[in-house]
């Protein structure tokens, strides 16, 4: 598969970089990385203005749901997809090896999900889009990025409610 940039995915826009160091060195003044809200916004075609910085707003404080429902950011992402298409929401899943796709082709459902894992960059968490089909990298919301490193820890994708499990 041919990895294209699209012209959404151009036009996102991203935090500094040293800022996002700080971050993850546990700077609690410093703003985390933007790669969840840009990976959500290149997902659903949507400006990255218009979708929250959940990372930012909901830090990775146990509110006492967290064992059950996840962290607050998390939450507050599931609440914001079933806003913007309705009857889905987003779900985790470990990732094969060998890859398998989630969706079925010709499904409605989007042709990329999010991966998650340690950056190529440094030790930190990151976020990425790849093609649901084969997992190749689709778009490192990092400019230049090279995507995230093995072992991975999520692959995110949305669902239809129903589905959930």
């Amino acid at each position: 598969m041919t990895v294209a940039t699209s012209l959404r995915e151009q036009l996102q826009e991203h935090t500094d970089v040293s800022s996002t160091r700080a971050w993850a060195a546990g700077d609690n003044a410093a703003i985390p990385g933007d790669c969840w809200r840009a990976c959500l916004a290149s997902l659903f075609e949507v400006p990255i203005a218009d979708v929250p910085h959940f990372v930012a707003l909901h830090p990775d404080v146990d509110d006492g749901l967290w064992p059950t429902l996840g962290p607050q950011w998390w939450r507050a992402s599931i609440e914001w997809v079933g806003k913007v298409r309705p009857g889905w929401t987003l779900a985790a899943w470990d990732v094969p090896d060998p890859w398998t796709p989630i969706y079925p082709l010709n499904s409605d459902a989007p042709d990329r999900v999010i991966l998650s894992g340690r950056s190529t960059r440094g030790d930190w968490s990151h976020a990425v889009l790849v093609w649901d089909v084969d997992g190749a990298l689709a778009h490192d919301p990092y400019p230049g990025g090279t995507g995230v490193r093995a072992p991975y820890a999520d692959r995110i994708t949305i669902i239809r409610k129903e589905q959930n499990r």
